[in-house]
């Protein structure tokens, strides 16, 4: 962005105007609607961030990989071909597991918490159970929601440093399911990653 371009970002009435078109920046029309960059009484300063980090955000499921360019336009073509640095592995599984809702008791998070150390003991020894070693520092409570008289707790787990080969060893044997499920576990997703360069 050169300096005209800012000059006339500062220029703009933060409070009434209601979207931004940038034409100069690329030679695409952008149009962004400014409720996405401020709320009541946002300092100027705030909404250019906001509106920085928005200009810059790249979305990569535009990104069609065998071309190597985006959706919208041919142009970005770069014949970048992606290469693998790492294998596939396990990012992480969510587990959940159903405690009843207390009517009683006002604050959902104290209350979720007494469960949480049993649960994530729990874990820990059937992943072990089944050779997968892990750390408890790396099961960690993620967020609840409710279901009828339930909250359900979601879990993660972070499995990066196990074998792949481990893990759809578990999550293919019906045992190993039930193992979990005999204590009141599921498993919810399930992430495997493989991070590339080359876009």
């Amino acid at each position: 962005m050169n300096h005209e371009e800012e000059a006339r970002l500062f220029e703009l009435d933060f409070h009434t105007r209601k979207e931004i078109i940038l034409n100069d920046i690329s030679p695409y029309s952008i149009t962004i609607p400014l409720k996405h960059v401020q709320r009541k009484n946002v300092k100027p300063e705030t909404m250019l961030y906001n509106l920085t980090k928005t200009i810059n955000w790249n979305d990569i499921s535009d990104i069609d990989y065998i071309g190597s360019s985006t959706k919208y336009t041919e142009r970005s073509t770069n014949n970048h071909k992606l290469n693998p640095l790492s294998d596939r592995f396990c990012d992480n599984v969510i587990f959940y597991y159903m405690v009843p809702i207390d009517p009683h008791n006002k604050n959902k998070n104290d209350y979720l918490s007494k469960y949480l150390a049993e649960h994530t003991s729990k874990i820990k020894r059937i992943l072990q159970s089944h050779n997968i070693n892990v750390n408890k520092r790396y099961i960690k409570p993620t967020y609840s929601s409710k279901e009828g008289e339930y909250y359900k707790q979601y879990i993660k787990v972070a499995l990066p440093a196990i074998p792949v080969n481990d893990i759809f060893a578990l999550i293919t044997s019906e045992e190993s399911i039930k193992s979990f499920n005999d204590e009141g576990i599921y498993i919810n997703d399930i992430y495997f990653t493989q991070d590339f360069v080359g876009v």
